[in-house]
């Protein structure tokens, strides 16, 4: 597998509802442009935007990408569109990976509330399923198992891209 052997070194994804299958959730607004990963690997977490919602922005840790047995694992933080910027409260989502089989599903998700603790991790137990064309599930998966990178500012961390304004 491609992805595999070049994302060994970097990659991620975190972010949905807690309780919410991924791809009920599809992106909506017009996802940023993407661009084949051609860098060295970031040393920290490199959060970027890789789609909008009326009520999200959907952010993508490309250091979190990694392999782990026959799948890939991602981090993907779902922030609301609107708040203060002393309003840190997020989700962040783990999603697995199974490219050649061209499957997906949630593993865990983390709550963070307003003042950026953590609520609540749990353990989704969602099943493997194949993403629906154009839901966040499919989007993820692309950008993961196609080495694919959001274009657009990178954030070390949620709380940063909070303090830039959720641009």
């Amino acid at each position: 597998m491609r992805a595999v052997s070049r994302l060994t070194t970097a990659v991620a994804i975190t972010g949905l509802a807690a309780g919410a299958m991924a791809q009920d959730i599809p992106p909506t607004g017009g996802a940023p442009a993407v661009e084949a990963l051609t860098s060295e690997a970031p040393t920290g977490p490199q959060w970027k935007v890789f789609s909008r919602s009326n009520t999200s922005n959907y952010l993508i840790d490309l250091t979190s990408i990694r392999p782990e047995g026959d799948e890939l694992r991602v981090s993907i933080a779902r922030v609301p569109n609107a708040g203060e910027a002393t309003d840190l409260s997020h989700v962040v989502d783990t999603f697995g990976l199974r490219c050649s089989a061209g499957e997906s599903h949630v593993i865990s998700s983390t709550e963070l509330l307003e003042d950026g603790v953590t609520a609540e991790t749990f353990q989704t137990d969602e099943p493997w399923s194949e993403p629906r064309g154009g839901s966040l599930d499919a989007t993820v998966k692309e950008l993961a198992c196609e080495d694919m990178v959001p274009s657009g500012d990178a954030y070390a961390a949620i709380t940063d891209y909070i303090a830039a304004g959720r641009p």
